[in-house]
């Protein structure tokens, strides 16, 4: 493991390991890259899996891209300083479009089978569970462990799983959705963008709070993952470019559907919010879903 702190003394590089935007097993820094929009200390890094995130321009990637091309470091230096501080006997440079995460963050309790209770929870709310397991890469965790009787639901960018949500299928627990620590995940919930990666370039979009709101939109609808949203989540769904874009949030959130329609006014051509009679988006029925689908297009 890259010890990111002694080299960011070495470097003389300020920090912070603590205060208000700072989160557990994270490290924040100015953002170094010149098109930051606010380069504060906004630019994350991850202590366990040395990969970088600003939350305000959006870029990220690899300890070794932080260090090359934000400070402009050679790369015959960046190589020295990360094998000086680092456990690994060689450094091996990953190049940012093959580079594959190997470390699972998933619960190690989960299970790609799905418990009777599990496929019982989905299908009440309108599911198949054998099509939104395959679709949305679902697992289960059973009877132990800290996510027992919960649905885990990965959070997946540039196809590695970034982050997961935990949806409690008793309705009985104290808390409904139980997400991933900070310190353990790749990114930040409020960070990432559920289902981003199955959005294609330019075109239209449909805006959820959460993945079972996805799940009944279907393809090109994403999730921010509650009704607040980060300007690192408008950077995501701004590289998609999408042409235009329709907010449907639950029917009291009306305040955070105007304001995220707001940010999404200078990226999209139109932004638009819907209103449905029933409480979210999850709750109507495949016909509904797919008759408003047709009416936007999409």
């Amino acid at each position: 493991m890259i010890d990111i702190i002694s080299i960011l003394d070495e470097l003389e590089i300020e920090y912070h390991l603590s205060g208000k935007n700072v989160s557990k097993g994270w490290v924040e820094i100015h953002c170094p890259f010149p098109y930051c929009s606010d380069p504060g200390h906004h630019c994350g890094i991850n202590l366990q899996s040395a990969k970088f995130h600003c939350w305000v321009c959006g870029e990220k990637g690899t300890f070794q891209k932080l260090l090359s091309k934000g400070f402009d470091l050679p790369y015959r230096e960046v190589k020295e300083i990360i094998s000086e501080f680092s456990d690994d006997e060689i450094f091996v440079p990953q190049k940012e479009e093959t580079e594959i995460i190997i470390r699972d963050i998933l619960p190690k309790e989960s299970t790609k089978d799905l418990p009777r209770i599990h496929e019982q929870y989905l299908l009440k709310r309108g599911f198949d569970p054998e099509v939104i397991k395959r679709k949305y890469h679902i697992r289960a965790c059973y009877r132990t462990g800290d996510y027992a009787y919960r649905l885990i639901i990965p959070v997946i960018e540039e196809g590695v799983i970034v982050n997961f949500t935990a949806r409690d299928v008793t309705n009985k627990q104290e808390v409904r959705y139980q997400s991933c620590p900070n310190e353990i995940a790749l990114s930040p919930m409020k960070s990432c963008v559920y289902n981003i990666d199955t959005i294609s370039q330019e075109k239209d979009i449909i805006i959820c709070e959460g993945p079972f709101d996805v799940w009944r939109m279907g393809d090109n609808a994403i999730a921010t993952m509650g009704t607040e949203f980060t300007s690192a989540q408008i950077a995501l769904i701004a590289r998609k470019q999408p042409r235009n874009a329709f907010v449907l949030f639950d029917r009291t959130a009306i305040g955070p559907a105007k304001k995220i329609a707001y940010s999404l006014n200078s990226i999209c051509s139109t932004v638009e919010i819907i209103s449905i009679d029933k409480k979210d988006p999850a709750e109507l029925t495949e016909k509904e879903a797919e008759e408003i689908r047709k009416q936007l297009n999409i």
